[in-house]
């Protein structure tokens, strides 16, 4: 709409600045009830909480988002931290000679004194680990369960309707994986396949006959980053390709070969199993491009 008149354009500025100050004010309110929050859990917000709070305040300010109280938040909190104008602009001959009174006992305490900065945010790789160590979890589960349900089976004959599901929940709780569906018929299908135990959590597929050799190709490529002689994929194949030649485990792959890879039944991996290789390690190994480092003659 047309503000035709002064009075109304004038009433309209005042109402949109008006509105503009009392946005900023809720914003900073919230802003204190979620820094109290985070003071109380060692200065980090609980996951997913200025999610759900952003969720239940959006009910009450409709104007109101999660992105914009997060960024709000993240500049509120960065001005808290700011040094005041006067401790930056204090001479460096200042901080000296006020220093030059000490005592020496205090120079040695301010000397031993350790400062310590906490670094934002979780470790790099700490979360693709935690999801690694869930998964592995999860997997020795279902073989716990299996194992039970079995050994169950075998002494009580015929069992009762909801035994096996009573079996699955306390595993659960056992090891709080509560949030976990297992149903019945995964353990059934797998005593009646006679596969009681699986060490992969792969959702399908065929699992590699060389899977055991990976802890060793890890601590191999991890020794060789240490001295800075990273392997390249094609020197990685020529490594695992040496140490399987004439072995037992050679004769494992050709006649998984035969089975599944009929075309190429040779006892070599190639690209495909490189791949797979490090998307199984990606928690522990990293692809990057090359590096050049400066030569140090004196050693």
């Amino acid at each position: 709409m047309v503000r035709n008149t002064k009075v109304s354009r004038n009433a309209a500025a005042t109402a949109k600045k008006d509105f503009l100050a009392t946005k900023k004010a809720v914003l900073e309110a919230l802003c204190k009830s979620i820094h109290d929050v985070a003071k109380e859990n060692k200065g980090r917000l609980p996951y997913g909480y200025m999610k759900e709070y952003a969720g239940a305040q959006m009910k009450l300010y409709p104007w109101l988002t999660y992105h914009s109280l997060n960024c709000f938040y993240q500049r509120w909190k960065k001005s808290l931290d700011e040094v005041p104008q006067s401790v930056k602009k204090q001479p460096c001959e200042e901080i000296y000679a006020s220093s030059v009174h000490n005592s020496m006992s205090d120079l040695s305490d301010a000397n031993t004194e350790k400062v310590t900065v906490r670094s934002a945010g979780r470790p790099v790789g700490s979360t693709m680990i935690e999801k690694r160590k869930r998964m592995d979890n999860i997997v020795q589960m279902k073989n716990d369960i299996t194992a039970e349900y079995v050994k169950v089976k075998a002494e009580e004959g015929i069992l009762k309707k909801g035994r096996l599901v009573e079996i699955i929940d306390n595993h659960k709780a056992k090891r709080k994986l509560e949030d976990v569906n297992i149903p019945s018929s995964t353990i059934r299908q797998r005593v009646l396949r006679k596969k009681t135990v699986v060490l992969n959590h792969h959702r399908g597929g065929h699992s590699s006959p060389l899977e055991s050799l990976d802890d060793t190709i890890v601590d191999l490529v991890l020794m060789m980053a240490r001295i800075r002689q990273c392997l390249t994929p094609s020197s990685g194949l020529a490594l695992v390709n040496s140490m399987i030649d004439g072995q037992p485990i050679q004769q494992d792959l050709i006649e998984w070969k035969k089975k599944f890879c009929k075309s190429d039944a040779t006892g070599t991996v190639g690209k495909s199993y490189w791949r797979a290789f490090m998307k199984r390690n990606r928690h522990m190994l990293v692809s990057r491009r090359g590096q050049k480092y400066a030569l140090d003659h004196q050693n």
